[in-house]
């Protein structure tokens, strides 16, 4: 529900633009949980998984509270869905 006001506040979004940003962030995510998360587990471990998406996490997180380019939060956000390990 935030990333709708976000996304209208900070880079004008209309309806569809959020859609469209929550839609690709949906699909990096089903990406990540449904292939990616085998290939990370294999060589990372759990702990390391683990970590890894919160470092992912914190950096998508902390890059999008400065971002003032909707294209730039749009590119961010692969960045964010890996943080779904």
């Amino acid at each position: 529900a935030v990333w709708a006001y976000f996304g209208q506040a900070r880079f004008g979004w209309n309806a569809g633009m959020i859609g469209l940003s929550l839609g690709l962030f949906g699909i990096m995510m089903a990406v990540v949980q449904g292939g990616l998360i085998r290939l990370i587990l294999a060589r990372l471990g759990k702990r390391g998984t683990v970590i890894y998406g919160l470092v992912f996490d914190v950096f998508a997180f902390a890059a999008l509270a400065f971002v003032t380019s909707g294209t730039i939060a749009l590119i961010l956000t692969p960045l964010a869905a890996l943080g779904a390990v």
